[in-house]
Order: C-alpha cells, then structure tokens, then sequence
C-alpha cells in the first residue's frame, strides 16, 4: 500500500525526533524515552497516547518503508484504458467471467474479487430485455434459454481458485443471511470469538456465486479515529463464528489449505496459521501495517489481461 508524500506540521516534528533517536548518539535517550513512554502507557491508558503513538508509527513508515523484493500480490486493474476500450463498469458477469479465466491462465495462484454480488446480474439478456415491448415470444423463449451472466461465472469460478468478497455489517436488519457458510477453522487454545471485532450480520453475494468460488473472505478494515488505517484484520465474528478477511482467505486458497486455525489465550488472539505458515496478530486478530511506496508494477490492465498482451510471467505464482 502506498504513503501519502505530506507531512502535517505534527508529523514533521514526529519525523525530525525520530531520526534522532535513530541515531548513534541518541539510543540511550531513545531507550530511556521507550521506558518511560511504557510506564506511562500502563499508567494512562491507551488513548491518551494514541495522537503521540500513530505520529511516531507514520514517521517510521516514512523513514523506514518495507522494502519490495517483488510482488506476490498484482493488481489486475480496471483501469481508464479498460473503461475506454470495453465499456463502463459495471461490466457484464460474464466478462468478469472471461477476465478471471485469462488470469488463471496467466499462472495466478489465486484470483480474489474485491466487489460484492448480492444481486443477479442486470444485465443477463433475458434481463435486458424483460420490459422492452415489441419483443416477439419467441425471441423471449430463446433469450430464457440461454444462461444467464451469473450461471457462466459460476462455471468459471469452479474451474479456478477464485474467492468472492463478503462485507459485515453491524445493522442486524439489512441482511439475513448470518447463517452461511463460513470457512473451516480450529481454535487452538481458548475460544476466541470474544477477542475479535463481531459483527451481528454480513452482506453476501447470490447464492450461485457463493456455492461456485473456492473461498470468501470480508472486505472490513479497521481505521483509527483520524480516518488513517494502520492496521487490517485477518479474522472477524459474524455471529459467534470466526470468519477470514478477503486477504487471509486469498493466502488459505493460494497454498491449497482446506481451512486455518487461531491460537488464542484467555487474554488475547496469539496468531493466525496456515500450514507451517504462522502469522503473530495484535490481541484482536489485527495485524500493524508496514507500508511501501506505490509500485506501477504490482498493476495490470485488465484489457491486457483480456486481449493476451499481458507481459509474460506478470500473474504466474501471484495472488491477482
């Protein structure tokens, strides 16, 4: 993800005291000012020091950016030469269906949709024409025949590791559909529904989609009270059942796991693992962000998905 390049006056002082005390010369103060900023902490609470905490965390993203090696991750982009080319979104399922096929075909190890598709696509042929007059019965008998858009991307969706995203909501009464199916996940330890944000209800997609994908993770984050989101959560509660954000379940179906599982303590959320693969999270499931600067290569068009001119190797071994 990437860094906004402004600094308020706050973080330009915050940026200025932390290169000092990453220095050579300023390490004893640094470690004296970590004590005291502890006792402090214990003794204050945590939002007090939230303002002086999220500065010195932004100052450190700028000084110190994660540094890329390469991009496990790519963006396939419905970018403005897509919209140009192939038409506003949003884009008839079925070429969402064409899109996610080339990507597989491309060497995506899994292929994740951040959109919600809680509504039969509008527009399947026999949709489109539904209140138009003049049609002839029979032209309506052969559109009826035909499959519909959400038919043939549920065909794609089988034939691909593709996860579907879900949203979770804490209005009870928008949704009904609290009950669906959730991915399997054991709990090592204490049961850990109770350290993690609940939701009481969540918007999902038409079921034929649902049954079709290998996997469906929820798009919530959690943001700070500055409206800045420095942390993500892997796991949720849709009820009283754990459920994987869209980018724990992109890893699950990435390295072909048939479900995860949470160490939990009495106290706290230790972790999240898959496989041998053991990921550390804060008390409540979240995980602190390490920002990087934003890459033009973690991007492809998706009209150079579509149209084969993708460069080689842009999606093999990557999530898309």
């Amino acid at each position: 993800m990437s860094v906004e390049s402004g600094k308020s006056g706050t973080e330009g002082r915050a940026l200025g005291f932390f290169r000092l005390l990453t220095s050579a010369g300023g390490r004893p103060a640094a470690a004296f000012l970590l004590l005291v900023l502890a006792l402090g902490f214990a003794a204050i609470g945590q939002e007090v020091w939230r303002p002086a905490r999220d500065a010195v965390f932004d100052a450190y993203q700028r000084v110190f950016p994660r540094r890329i090696d390469g991009f496990p991750v790519a963006i396939v982009d419905i970018d403005e030469a897509s919209l140009r080319a192939l038409g506003r979104w949003p884009w008839p399922r079925t070429r969402l269906a064409e899109l996610t096929a080339a990507a597989y075909r491309l060497g995506a190890t899994a292929v994740g949709y951040d959109i919600i598709m809680p509504e039969p696509d509008s527009l399947s042929p026999e949709v489109v024409l539904a209140h138009r007059s003049g049609v002839s019965p029979r032209l309506r008998e052969e559109l009826a025949a035909l499959p519909s858009n959400d038919v043939i991307l549920a065909q794609t969706l089988r034939q691909t590791r593709a996860v579907i995203a879900r949203a979770a909501l804490i209005d009870a009464g928008r949704s009904t559909s609290a009950d669906a199916r959730q991915t399997p996940v054991m709990v090592v330890g204490e049961p850990a529904a109770g350290h993690v944000t609940a939701y009481t209800n969540h918007l999902i997609n038409i079921e034929i989609l649902e049954k079709a994908a290998a996997g469906c993770g929820y798009l919530n984050d959690t943001r700070d009270p500055d409206g800045v989101v420095r942390s993500m959560p892997l796991i949720i509660a849709i009820g009283d059942k754990l459920a994987p954000t869209l980018s724990l379940e992109l890893l699950r179906i990435a390295l072909g796991a048939n479900w995860y599982s949470v160490r939990s303590s009495r106290e706290r959320i230790e972790g999240v693992q898959i496989q041998e693969r053991f990921i550390p999270t804060d008390a409540d499931g979240r995980i602190r962000l390490h920002f990087s600067p934003a890459y033009a290569g973690r991007r492809v068009s998706a009209l150079s998905v579509l149209d084969g001119k993708a460069a080689p190797g842009a999606l093999s071994g990557k999530v898309a």
